[in-house]
């Protein structure tokens, strides 16, 4: 059988070639002061960046190995005697060296991946504080998973021990907040401030990047329909989403299964308005995959002399986003109301509205393709009737 989980897939020209670019930024930085920048007997390094882009940018793979190649970096820093205190980890353990310098930096890309999903997740509709989440995380975890290991494996290093007497310190920990210090916050600052700056504009761009090749290739982003003769007009379309009450909107859930969920909308001729809960399924759903597809039923008459129904239903093809701008979710909420308490007083609605507003989410979806079929038994009928 055929796997067809996500996880074992090869990855595609298009991540290749991203971490292919953070690999080379990584090596030029690696090779002018901006890679590694001695602080007394530390080096302040800003190579977390590209690590922490890679790994929000492709993911926890990509957070590895990028992690990696900042590693490599480092240890051949070691080799070559220009590390600072690498340089005598290398002499006295080669071995416990390497794990310091590569281990460390690949278990930081790793998580700092992961911590970015589990932001990006818990914060649907902010997904600059999601990147700055990652960005913040990726030097933080570098210091302590770097010092933890150098000071766990050469504590005994007489480079170590002279520091302790210089620092005048009793423990590891103590030793450790004294030799980071200021370097250490400068590096968050710098590293997460840049990393986020970097990543926010280019998730976008990326995003559009398969959309934008498909166009050049020629090929379309969804099927045509194969019965034209069943297919509604966009007016014919648009018409039944006006009317509709409800639909049903498909997601990806949770473990890759489709999660299709029934819900009250409401059309302005764009965009499809849903009213949902801050916090859910359907929230953790859209932040993951914002991809979706919204079915309305306008007619499901059965016929059971004919072995089939007269139907009418639309589809549509978009992506969902959480509303953030207080202006479009008020005119939403409004929409809504109007839509489903047409003869409430404005005065009661209003008071509603204010009441229930800080519980309010809004999900918007823009669509990207509609479409409409209805039964053969209708096509029959109005071709009877022109």
């Amino acid at each position: 059988m055929k796997n067809t989980n996500d996880r074992f897939k090869a990855p595609d020209v298009r991540t290749l070639t991203e971490l292919a670019l953070l690999t080379a930024v990584v090596l030029v930085m690696a090779a002018t002061p901006l890679g590694y920048l001695r602080v007394g007997p530390l080096t302040m390094s800003l190579l977390t960046v590209p690590v922490a882009i890679g790994g929000m940018l492709v993911g926890p793979a990509g957070g590895a190995w990028m992690g990696f190649v900042f590693g490599m970096t480092s240890f051949a820093n070691a080799v070559n005697g220009t590390g600072g205190l690498t340089a005598y980890a290398f002499q006295y353990n080669p071995v416990l060296c390497f794990l310091t310098c590569v281990g460390t930096r690949v278990a930081c890309g790793l998580c700092c991946a992961l911590l970015f999903r589990v932001a990006a997740r818990l914060l649907p509709s902010k997904p600059k504080a999601a990147c700055l989440v990652g960005a913040l995380s990726a030097p933080i975890l570098n210091t302590v998973f770097f010092m933890g290991c150098l000071l766990y494996f050469f504590y005994n290093m007489e480079q170590i021990q002279n520091m302790i007497v210089t620092f005048e310190v009793t423990n590891p920990v103590a030793l450790a907040v004294s030799m980071v210090g200021l370097q250490g916050l400068l590096e968050m600052v710098i590293c997460g401030a840049a990393a986020t700056a970097v990543t926010v504009p280019l998730r976008k761009i990326l995003k559009s990047t398969v959309r934008t090749s498909r166009a050049k290739e020629g090929k379309p982003m969804f099927r045509e329909m194969r019965r034209k003769n069943q297919q509604l007009s966009p007016e014919e379309c648009a018409q039944i989403l006006r009317q509709g009450t409800s639909g049903v909107l498909a997601l990806a859930g949770d473990e890759g299964w489709p999660y299709a969920v029934p819900l009250s909308y409401v059309y302005d001729g764009q965009t499809v308005y849903f009213h949902s809960a801050k916090t859910g399924h359907k929230i953790d759903a859209v932040a993951r995959e914002p991809r979706a597809s919204f079915c309305v039923i306008a007619q499901d008459d059965v016929l059971p002399e004919k072995f089939t129904t007269a139907y009418r239903s639309v589809i549509v093809f978009g992506r969902v986003r959480v509303v953030e701008s207080d202006e479009e979710k008020r005119a939403a909420i409004e929409k809504l109301a109007l839509r489903y308490a047409p003869h409430v007083p404005e005065k009661d609605r209003e008071a509603e509205i204010a009441r229930e507003w800080p519980a309010f989410c809004i999900l918007a979806l823009e669509p990207e393709q509609i479409t409409g079929k209805e039964g053969l038994e209708l096509v029959r009928r109005r071709e009877t009737a022109d």
